[in-house]
């Protein structure tokens, strides 16, 4: 049996010697930096990859629930990194992306999934995603990158992203 540690107060100076690792998990990206703030919502944990896939893990053990392939193009992508996920949950509403997970791709797209399944939201954009390029004009691979991990505030999405001098 795993080892089971609860400390009552949080952490302290005294006590953070007493931690061990519960569990580890191998995303299979490999040659993409992992620089992402995972996420925890309910006994789920949410994270991306540098190849921008969307990964749901079992909070408790560890274990995979659900993988959602971004698909993202190497080529496209001179980026090749994910900062983290947002949640969302639509006030009122049931079923399939009731409670979404947002992500955005080195290759300039916003992707919503249903945190439960991890299956596009069809009333998202076109068929659970949209470009993030609409109204910049011509783009040349690697001039615009998403720079932090999407943030929900007051139900709209809010991204950081770099435009590259020069280009």
């Amino acid at each position: 049996p795993r080892p089971q540690i609860l400390i009552a107060g949080g952490l302290t100076p005294d006590n953070v010697g007493r931690l061990s690792v519960a569990w580890t998990y191998r995303t299979g990206d490999p040659g993409s930096p992992l620089e992402v703030t995972p996420l925890k919502v309910g006994d789920s944990v949410f994270l991306c990859t540098g190849s921008n896939d969307v990964i749901a893990l079992d909070a408790e053990t560890g274990a995979l629930r659900w993988r959602f392939r971004a698909g993202t193009a190497a080529a496209a992508a001179v980026h090749r990194v994910c900062r983290g996920v947002a949640y969302y949950r639509q006030p009122g509403a049931t079923g399939l992306c009731s409670e979404r997970i947002i992500t955005a791709t080195g290759d300039a797209r916003l992707i919503a999934v249903d945190s439960a399944t991890g299956a596009p939201c069809p009333g998202f954009g076109n068929g659970g995603q949209t470009s993030l390029l609409t109204g910049m004009g011509a783009v040349d691979p690697g001039y615009y990158a998403v720079s932090s991990a999407p943030t929900i505030v007051r139900g709209k999405i809010v991204i950081g992203g770099a435009v590259l001098d020069g280009q």
